[in-house]
């Protein structure tokens, strides 16, 4: 009777050891017994910095790696598992991407890291989250060529210096089109097509293009054409400018 006693005492002490939650075990125990060995065996090689691999950029061989997560932000919540992306990942729910990539983790372990991180994730792994990838250089980034300054020196009396066209200069027909349509928005009339013209081969493009843009700035077309780009700037769709008709 006594042995027979005494067997199912500890046959009750066995089941209840199984079904010990993260709350009545002692934490540093349940993170070394249940949580830690399941780490090492399925998430290290792909989140350690021993391994040399940080997919997503997430470690988890230390408590600061899960504390600073990876591109999806922390991979462990502390008392709050249905917001951790861990448990999200192993638990394969398809909220999450799937780990590890090999085949779902048993629904006992699942459930160890549930009560653990509901429990508080105690973990007792100290150390620094290592940089993972290749170092930042920030000497071969300062001679990127944006952080150089100007090698050529240009005549800063005109921005056309800073563009330096490589085409030959336009027609005096296509410029005096171009100049018209540009800032009236109509073509120019024969007689200032001439008039142009002359300008442009007596004197220089440059001139013909100084000259008639100043008698251009001050006709009310050029007022016309651009209130129009600001009408719609301020969505004064309802307004209709009048238009002066090409004769």
């Amino acid at each position: 009777m006594n042995k027979l006693l005494i067997t199912i005492v500890a046959l009750t002490n066995c089941f209840v050891s199984v079904f010990v939650s993260a709350d009545d075990a002692d934490p540093l125990e349940f993170f070394e017994s249940k949580i830690r060995p399941v780490l090492v065996k399925s998430c290290y090689r792909c989140h350690s910095a021993e391994a040399g691999k940080s997919k997503g950029g997430l470690l988890l061989d230390s408590r600061t790696g899960w504390q600073t997560g990876g591109d999806s932000g922390p991979a462990i919540i502390p008392f709050n598992p249905e917001e951790s992306l861990v448990l999200l990942a192993i638990n394969q729910s398809g909220e999450s991407s799937e780990m590890p990539p090999d085949g779902r983790l048993s629904n006992q372990v699942v459930e160890d890291f549930r009560a653990w991180i509901a429990a508080g994730a105690v973990d007792p792994r100290d150390g620094q989250r290592p940089v993972a990838g290749e170092q930042m250089n920030v000497e071969a980034g300062r001679q990127f060529w944006a952080f150089q300054p100007r090698s050529t020196s240009f005549d800063h009396s005109s921005i056309d210096e800073f563009v330096r066209p490589e085409a030959p200069p336009a027609t005096a027909d296509k410029l005096a089109r171009r100049l018209f349509l540009d800032l009236i928005g109509l073509p120019p009339t024969p007689e200032e097509h001439h008039e142009f013209a002359r300008l442009y081969s007596q004197s220089s493009p440059e001139k013909a293009v100084q000259v008639f843009t100043d008698k251009l700035l001050t006709r009310k077309e050029f007022g016309e054409k651009w209130a129009r780009h600001w009408m719609d700037a301020v969505s004064y769709t309802h307004l209709t400018l009048p238009t002066t008709p090409y004769v």
